[in-house]
């Protein structure tokens, strides 16, 4: 099993996989990942958080639209 996302509770840190994730979860990390990349010391990095963050936001388009389906 792939292991991605992880949450945290009081006292302890706990992976959770990207499929158990809520579309607000997936869009909170889009948002981290473009603020990320604001700050970037190289255009590389800053493209591949922006492409990180737009999977994300993808993700959670898919996930808001089988909800409404």
């Amino acid at each position: 099993m792939r292991v991605v996302g992880y949450f945290v509770t009081p006292g302890k840190a706990m992976w959770r996989p990207l499929s158990e994730q809520s579309a607000d979860e997936l869009l909170a990390r889009a948002a981290k990942y473009r603020s990320m990349a604001e700050t970037a010391s190289t255009q590389e990095v800053m493209d591949s958080l922006r492409r990180l963050a737009d999977r994300f936001e993808a993700k959670a388009a898919e996930r808001l639209q089988v909800r409404f389906q």
